[in-house]
C-alpha cells in the first residue's frame, strides 16, 4: 500500500494527473472513471464512482457466497449420513437378517448402500467434473443455449453479477464524459469471454446508429436483464440519460442482490425439501428392518 501511495505521489509531484498516476494500479475501467472525472473537474465525484463500482461487486459476491454455502452443506450432509447407512445401519441389520431377503424401503436401503460403496467415489469424481465444468463454463461458454442457461443457477448469478458491474461501471463512465462506444470497448480490453461477447454484440449495434437501450435489446442476450433493457429502452431518448443510467446502475445493483439471495433461497429450501425426505425415507427403512428382523426370528 505505502509502495502503491509512493507511486502515485512521485508521479502527480512530476505534473501528471491523478488519473494517469494510478495507470497500471486499479483496473482499466476505474482508471478511466477516474481520469474522465479529473478532466471534467469532478476528481471527488470520479473517486466516489470508482468505490461505488467496487463496493457494488463486493455484495454481488457475497451475496453469492452466502447463497451457495448453505445448499453445499446440505449436499455433504446428506452424502455423508449415506455414508453412515452404507457402512454402519446396513451391515448392523446385514448381520442379523441376510439384506438380500429385505423388501420395502429396508430393501431400497440395501441398493443404496451397495450403491455408495461401489460407486461413492467414480460418482464423486463425476460430480466434482461436472462442478469444475460449470465454473470454467461460467465466463468462457458464448455458444448455442447460454442465453437459456442465463437463466438458471449458477448461470443466473453470474449474470446478474457481471451484468450488474456492466451498468455500474457504464454509469460511472458516462457520468464522467466518456462516450458510450468508448466506454464499451474499454470494458471489452479486460473482459472474459462471455462478457466480451455480450459487449462486442452491444458495440455493434451502437455503431449501427441505435441507442444504447435498443442496442442491448437487439442482441438478443437479455443481458444484463430483460428488465434492465426494457427500462435502458424507455429512458434511452430521454434528457438527462447520463444521470438515469447512474439511478438504474444503482436500483440494479440492489435488485440483483436481491434476486440472487431469492435465488439462493430456493436452493436452499429445495435441498431442506430433499433432505427431509431423505431424512424420512431412511427412517422408514431403519421401522421397516426392525419389523422384518422380528418376524424372522419368531
Amino acid at each position: 500500500m505505502a509502495k502503491m501511495i509512493d507511486a502515485w505521489r512521485r508521479k502527480v509531484r512530476d505534473g501528471a494527473p491523478f488519473g494517469s498516476a494510478v495507470k497500471g494500479w486499479v483496473p482499466e475501467q476505474d482508471a478511466v472513471v477516474i481520469a474522465s472525472g479529473e478532466s471534467a473537474g469532478s476528481l471527488d465525484v470520479a473517486l466516489e464512482n470508482a468505490i461505488y463500482i467496487r463496493e457494488g461487486g463486493k455484495k454481488i459476491k457475497a451475496a453469492i457466497a452466502e447463497g451457495l454455502a448453505y445448499p453445499v452443506l446440505l449436499i455433504a450432509v446428506l452424502v455423508a449420513f449415506l455414508y453412515l447407512v452404507a457402512v454402519k445401519i446396513v451391515p448392523a441389520f446385514d448381520d442379523v437378517y441376510a439384506k438380500e431377503n429385505w423388501t420395502g424401503s429396508g430393501g431400497s436401503l440395501a441398493a443404496v448402500a451397495d450403491f455408495m460403496n461401489n460407486y461413492l467415489v467414480p460418482s464423486g469424481i463425476t460430480l466434482f467434473v461436472v462442478i469444475l465444468t460449470a465454473i470454467l463454463a461460467l465466463p468462457r461458454w458464448t455458444g448455442a443455449g447460454r442465453v437459456t442457461a442465463d437463466k438458471i443457477p449458477p448461470f443466473s448469478m453470474y449474470r446478474l453479477s457481471v451484468g450488474a458491474g456492466f451498468l455500474l461501471s457504464m454509469s460511472a463512465m458516462v457520468r464522467a464524459g466518456v462516450a458510450l462506444p468508448r466506454a464499451l470497448k474499454i470494458m471489452r480490453r479486460n473482459a472474459s469471454p462471455y462478457f466480451k461477447s455480450r459487449l462486442n454484440a452491444a458495440l455493434g449495434h451502437l455503431l449501427e446508429g441505435k441507442n444504447f437501450g435498443d442496442a442491448l435489446h437487439a442482441s438478443k442476450h437479455d443481458f444484463p436483464d430483460k428488465e434492465a433493457v426494457n427500462d435502458l429502452r424507455a429512458y434511452a431518448l430521454l434528457d438527462g440519460f447520463d444521470e438515469t443510467l447512474e439511478t438504474l446502475g444503482s436500483e440494479w445493483m440492489e435488485d440483483s442482490v436481491e434476486k440472487i439471495k431469492e435465488q439462493s433461497a430456493i436452493m436452499r429450501n429445495a435441498s431442506m425439501i430433499i433432505l427431509g425426505t431423505v431424512f424420512a425415507w431412511i427412517s422408514s427403512g431403519i421401522f421397516s428392518l426392525q419389523t422384518q428382523v422380528t418376524q424372522a426370528l419368531q
